[in-house]
């Protein structure tokens, strides 16, 4: 009896460790395919520190490089030593430049407001060093070139010469253009040039209009109910901010829009789509829509913000009886969400949740406070000086803004909204309830004049330099041996043939060419002229042109005007933007003939946020002409020349013209001073890109530079809610955190935004990124915390949800997925910190949990990859997987022992059982 009992138990034990031993083994083969499939899931690189991380990277293509840059060297324009023979001497024609921008757009502004300066860059794409000079024609001298303080204009291979343009707009309302031709300082002929284009409207200050937009841009209604819709009008000048709304695709009288926006569709509508209309109502050429959807559905949900531009709201529409829908919202820059209303009565305090058992219409509404004010400061030209950075500050709040100038620089005047806030360099605002975006005005007190010599090597001068604004300048030239003075050239044309130019007080920077000539050399007539309204031809008039040498004509239309053909000794040779008389040895003419640029058909605007101008019919004046305006870019009185000009074109032949420069005018693409003006937030208008150029930037991943500008502007935007940081909400327009919580958002961005989309934006048109990454512990569903809690080895701490809304147009969308991985940096809340704990984030997404492990060695922090966007939770280690692997075969060894002495015993037993049997 006692033997039967041992071999029972012994048999039970047998089994049990067979059992323990199976599970084990199973349990082990589950824990380790599963960490080897988060292994296998993660991306190869698993480390923050060789994560790239490079916030804005310039593109590597150079054929796009809008950014300015200054340029290297220096060079003395005012030694009197001749040219050494132990200098080393280059071709003079052999050199190469380029402008990556050469149409700068102001677009339009109005009369006296302040506008921000122009930049651009002029590039040495050759391999050879060489000089700049330029020649500029500004009829109205509505602009002012200057060279960037402290740049050379002697460049290097691959330098820059960075160049600003600042624009008057005292001016009367108008059409403006100017062009400045660049090229080397040895290469009087031209043989390489670059002409910048840059163009202004001036308007009457009058109110106006820039753009309409309704909310939402789309929506989805049943019949027989009403929805209300809202417009947002942009404008300036005190302008009219109302809409009037009306309807169209309906299929009868019954379905109507009243003042308000309300939308009542009829319940005997046959129609399947609608288009609700908000038209301003001081300037009917703005407009927007909205495209309404009728479907057999039974309730409506409706979602709006409060106020409209305190956040982003999105979710809703048609839904069946009893059925549910999810609604989100995330809060714009410095405002806080406040939560979910229906009437007066709060719903619910998380940022998205489910809407559930829905049995009739609902109208519910985001309410967001202002807790934050965005102080947005900033310079005209960082060359002038300084002021106080720009800062977050409380609703209500207080702030003291100072400038200071810099050396050669003084303080003007603080500016907002294009008008002047104040002439003192230090101001106080007070009560800040809204963002304030200050300007701090530098004017230069000191000036550059250049001087450069035509030919090389045939004399030289002195008085170049820097001067106080307002000081007297005298330029002085000395012709070398066997060369006499042959007058002072500025633009193109001969000012004077003193011996000294005098400028009585320095305004601007200035570029005056010395020219000289042989003694008793042989010269010919070279007679210019224009044969209608139009435009100019510089120089223009009789000039005297030694043998053998060259003179070059600068044709120059008028704004809104193009150049028709230019007639070279009688003969057509089409339109040009430039013709050189090279190895003259004879006498020539030379006219143009301009012809109005027929004005594009007006377009309405719409959602993309472009404007729609009317073509300006007011003339303005020319400046007169003198030496000083000379300085400026005026253009001289034209010699009329009353010809009739040959319809049909033809090339010139023969020696006399071999050696000439010719510069058709489809060369000089900056000649349609009559585009399109886009609103003044169109990157594209700005630089004078088409939309076949910005999407070869695109195709060429060459884009970020200017989308970088878009985040300046706001037009791109992104807004980061973070419960976990420390600044509960970051922004990416002109402030950014020591510690921001997404590292790479700029280029998850760009990755995210389609081809059509970043056309958009360049365009002007605003899109908006409100990342929200809110603390739910206490609202989270039981079923995702259960499966969470499931995961082997990890505990969640506290979960969170965390979710984009991309928004464009009023319309909103909850994005799930991004083109590339954010990389995203959360604080771990004090009450989960533990000495020991290694950190990680658990993911909810779609049921699947995945493990995103920490990136850094921050204890305080967890750092993870993610594009998938859902429910989260910060977890740690519980239990190391490699010990819990330990852990299970230590068991199955110990039930394998524990097994095989039973089986011993068990088979002991048998063996003594037979035995006993036998006898």
């Amino acid at each position: 009896m006692k033997n039967n009992f041992f071999a029972r138990v012994n048999a039970i034990v047998l089994a049990l460790c067979l059992v323990i031993s199976a599970v084990s083994t199973i349990q082990l083969h589950y824990v380790y395919a599963k960490e080897n499939e988060e292994i296998t899931n993660d991306d190869e690189d698993t480390s923050f520190d060789d994560y790239d991380i490079e916030i804005m990277s310039e593109p590597e293509n150079d054929n796009y490089d809008v950014t300015f840059t200054s340029g290297d060297g220096n060079q003395d324009y005012s030694s009197d030593n001749e040219p050494s023979n132990e200098e080393i001497q280059y071709d003079p024609f052999d050199y190469d430049l380029t402008c990556y921008t050469p149409n700068l757009n102001y677009g339009i502004v109005y009369q006296n407001d302040y506008i921000d300066i122009q930049k651009f860059s002029i590039v040495n794409t050759g391999e050879t060093p060489f000089p700049i000079t330029w020649d500029e024609y500004d009829p109205s001298t509505a602009f002012d070139l200057e060279v960037a303080p402290g740049a050379s204009l002697d460049t290097n291979p691959g330098s820059q010469i960075p160049f600003y343009i600042v624009a008057d707009t005292s001016l009367p309302a108008g059409d403006y253009c100017a062009y400045y031709v660049f090229y080397s300082a040895n290469d009087i002929r031209q043989h390489h040039r670059v002409q910048v284009t840059v163009t202004m409207t001036i308007k009457k200050n009058e109110p106006y209009v820039e753009s309409v937009e309704i909310i939402p841009a789309t929506v989805s209604l049943p019949c027989g109910k009403s929805y209300q819709f809202s417009a947002k009008v942009k404008g300036g000048n005190g302008y009219n901010q109302g809409v009037s709304w009306s309807v169209t695709g309906n299929n009868t009288t019954k379905t109507t829009i009243n003042s308000d926006g309300v939308l009542s569709v009829s319940a005997d509508e046959t129609s399947t789509t609608l288009a609700v209309i908000a038209t301003s109502k001081q300037d009917t050429r703005f407009y927007d829509s909205s495209i309404v959807n009728l479907q057999p559905v039974d309730h409506i949900v409706s979602v709006s913000a409060d106020p409209v531009g305190g956040g982003a709201v999105a979710g809703g529409g048609a839904v069946r009886n009893g059925g549910s829908v999810r609604i989100s919202a995330s809060p714009n820059n410095n405002f806080s969400f406040s939560g979910w209303y229906e009437g007066s009565n709060l719903i619910s305090t998380a940022p998205a949740f489910d809407l559930t058992n829905i049995t009739s219409d609902r109208k519910v509404v985001a309410k967001f406070t202002r807790t934050t004010c965005y102080i947005k400061t900033s310079v005209n030209t960082t060359d002038g000086g300084t002021i106080t950075d720009s800062c977050v500050i409380q609703s209500g709040g207080n702030i003291t803004i100072t400038a200071k100038a810099k050396e050669g620089y003084a303080f003007k005047e603080f500016v907002e909204n294009n008008k002047t806030l104040s002439t003192s360099n230090s101001i106080q605002l007070n009560n800040v309830t809204s963002d304030r975006n200050i300007t701090a005005v530098f004017t230069r007190n000191k000036y550059n004049v250049y001087v450069s010599v035509t030919p090389q090597d045939t004399g030289t001068y002195e008085g170049a330099g820097k001067y106080d604004k307002g000081k007297k300048v005298v330029i002085k030239q000395r012709a070398y041996d066997g060369y006499e003075f042959a007058g002072w050239i500025v633009n193109g044309q001969v000012v004077s043939y003193n011996t000294e130019y005098v400028i009585d007080k320095i305004e601007n920077d200035l570029n005056i060419t010395a020219s000289f000539r042989k003694r008793e050399v042989k010269t010919y007539k070279v007679v210019s002229g224009i044969t209608n309204e139009g435009g100019s031809i510089v120089p223009s008039g009789e000039y005297t042109v030694q043998e053998g040498g060259s003179i070059t004509y600068q044709i120059v239309p008028s704004a809104n005007y193009t150049v028709k053909n230019v007639t070279v000794d009688g003969k057509n040779i089409g339109p040009a933007a430039s013709y050189t008389f090279n190895q003259v040895g004879k006498a020539h003419t030379i006219t143009a003939t301009f012809e109005k640029v027929q004005a594009a058909p007006q377009k309405n605007s719409s959602s993309t946020g472009q404007q729609a101008v009317a073509p300006q019919k007011k003339e303005t004046k020319k400046t007169e002409y003198s030496t000083e305006t000379a300085n400026q870019g005026a253009v001289p009185e034209q010699n009329i020349v009353k010809e009739e000009t040959k319809q049909e074109e033809g090339e010139l032949d023969g020696e006399d013209y071999i050696e000439d420069t010719f510069v058709p005018l489809d060369d000089t693409p900056a000649n349609n001073a009559n585009n399109e003006l886009a609103s003044n937030n169109s990157i594209m208008a700005k630089y004078g890109l088409d939309d076949a150029t910005v999407r070869r930037l695109i195709n060429d991943n060459a884009e970020m530079a200017l989308l970088k500008e878009a985040y300046e502007t706001g037009v791109l935007q992104v807004t980061v809610n973070n419960s976990f940081a420390a600044y509960t909400q970051e922004t990416s327009q002109g402030l950014y955190f020591d510690n921001p919580s997404l590292i790479n958002f700029e280029t998850v961005v760009s990755a995210t935004l389609t081809e059509d989309e970043k056309v958009s934006v360049l365009s002007g048109n605003p899109i908006l990124f409100n990342v929200s990454i809110t603390d739910n512990s206490a609202t989270v569903d039981a079923a995702t915390k259960k499966l969470m809690q499931t995961k082997i080895g990890y505990k969640p701490l506290c979960y969170f949800d965390f979710f984009i809304m991309k928004s464009e147009n009023g319309s909103s969308e909850v994005l799930t997925k991004t083109g590339s991985e954010l990389l995203v940096v959360l604080p771990i809340p004090d009450a989960y910190k533990k000495s020991g704990r290694n950190y990680c984030v658990l993911r909810n997404h779609n049921g699947v949990v995945d493990i995103l492990r920490d990136l850094d060695d921050d204890p305080d922090t967890v750092t993870f990859r993610t594009d998938k966007f859902s429910e989260y939770s910060i977890a740690y280690e519980a239990v190391n997987v490699n010990k819990l692997v330990l852990q299970l075969i230590i068991v199955i060894l110990i039930a394998l022992v524990l097994a095989l002495i039973c089986y011993i015993n068990l088979w002991r037993y048998r063996r003594m059982h037979r035995k006993t049997n036998r006898k």
